[in-house]
């Protein structure tokens, strides 16, 4: 009976040194999203979770685990590194082989998104790759769940906007219950993060702008400044609105970026 009680505790410790899985630890198929060798792509990856850029919780954070027995405890990258790092780390190889030159540039989540640009246009070529994190965060019980909403822009050299794509949601994932929870998330998580980056990165209007030698950016609205120097808000057009709308970005966000005038 002690003995059969000493493999429970080791079974457990083993468990408990299983928090630093890595998502990103599987070595997969590269991207489809075409790519140019004539291109020089910077790429970056913004981790902007709350708890993340407040400090409540440390960048190296991929969420928690909730076991039968004690109190959830968070899980950290098996590098000890960044998740954005991992994630940025992650996403050369999966989209390898594909431009001139793929070049990723470390960004802090104190930065913030315009920050975060500025950073990615000081390191030349031609292309500009922006991942924004807003959150991504698993939670392992009896099964494995991810909240994520994960936005991807592509910029040119001018600063303007080619391609834009978000996705948010969150699923849950079942698993072998023979081989338990941890070891379940280690499998799932991987391939969570390869699928969601996958819709991101072969959304059609991101290929394009990955593909193409020049491709037409996103026409933002200009501003118009009447005779007393104040800028009028204007409406977008309803191709801008429909291009927001169907690359996944909210609804008030769409109002926020046209700056639609209400007339009283």
């Amino acid at each position: 009976m002690l003995k059969r009680s000493c493999w429970f505790v080791v079974i457990a410790f083993l468990a408990g040194c299983a928090t630093t899985t890595p998502y990103v630890s599987q070595v997969d198929k590269p991207f489809d999203v075409g790519g140019s060798q004539a291109d020089s792509v910077v790429i970056g990856v913004l981790d902007s979770r709350p708890a993340v850029v407040s400090g409540e919780k440390a960048p190296t954070v991929i969420g928690q685990y909730k076991l039968r027995f004690g109190d959830p405890y968070d899980a950290h990258t098996f590098s000890k590194k960044p998740m954005a790092e991992d994630f940025s780390d992650r996403l050369v190889e999966l989209l390898g082989g594909k431009f001139g030159t793929l070049t990723p540039i470390l960004l802090k989540p104190s930065v913030g998104h315009d920050g975060a640009l500025d950073q990615l246009l000081e390191n030349g070529g031609n292309k500009f790759v922006l991942l924004t994190l807003k959150e991504w965060t698993s939670l392992t019980s009896s099964m494995t769940s991810l909240e994520f909403d994960a936005q991807l822009e592509i910029f040119n050299a001018d600063k303007e906007l080619l391609a834009y794509k978000r996705t948010k949601g969150e699923d849950t994932y079942g698993g072998n219950s023979i081989a338990g929870p941890i070891t379940n998330s280690r499998t799932v998580l991987p391939h969570a993060f390869r699928q969601k980056m996958k819709a991101l990165f072969e959304a059609p209007m991101v290929k394009i702008a990955l593909t193409d030698a020049k491709p037409a950016p996103i026409i933002e609205q200009e501003k118009v400044v009447d005779d007393s120097g104040e800028i009028v808000p204007q409406a977008c057009t309803v191709v801008q609105v429909l291009y927001w709308k169907n690359s996944g970005m909210p609804d008030d966000e769409i109002i926020s970026r046209c700056e639609v005038a209400i007339s009283h």
